[in-house]
């Protein structure tokens, strides 16, 4: 099997956290996992690590509560990982704070840098984001923003 050329894109909330999310201070949560279809291989970040003006991959995450709008932001930490077919955790790609991931609203240029990291994820395996919050609450679609560089290319026969 070869890779095909990747094409960029960006998971958005819809891929990561399509739901309202229940999360308990201190516990892991997965928000949601995005399942790579077959034939598909799919990758975190955008480019190579070119520093904060020049590198092409970023990650903009805003979580907030179900509260009316604005909603109460939630800080914690988000890791992004990848999930085997069976479930479990298969690689930790990146983890940051979120009180560094909501800044850059208005510039792509301030937003946190995300190159491509590896391995890719194969089809059949998930990519989510796991969210460890500072307090209880539940996470709401509405007011919450999640914005990740990623790549994808189709497994071509050799």
């Amino acid at each position: 099997m070869s890779i095909g050329r990747f094409f960029t894109t960006v998971l958005t909330k819809a891929d990561l956290m399509p739901a309202n999310v229940p999360v308990i201070a201190g516990v892991p949560a997965r928000l949601h996992e995005f399942v790579i279809p077959l034939g598909l291989l799919f990758g975190w970040g955008k480019g190579a690590d070119l520093g904060l003006e020049d590198t092409e991959g970023r990650i903009f995450i805003d979580l907030r509560d179900i509260a009316a709008a604005p909603g109460l932001v939630v800080n914690g930490l988000i890791r992004l990982i990848a999930v085997n077919a069976l479930g479990q955790e298969q690689e930790v790609y990146w983890e940051g704070r979120t009180e560094n991931l909501r800044i850059g609203v208005g510039s792509l240029r301030e937003r946190t840098i995300l190159p491509e990291l590896e391995p890719l994820v194969p089809a059949g395996f998930r990519m989510a984001l796991v969210f460890i919050s500072d307090v209880t609450t539940t996470l709401g679609t509405v007011n919450t923003t999640i914005l990740i560089s990623a790549r994808r290319a189709r497994r071509t026969g050799d």
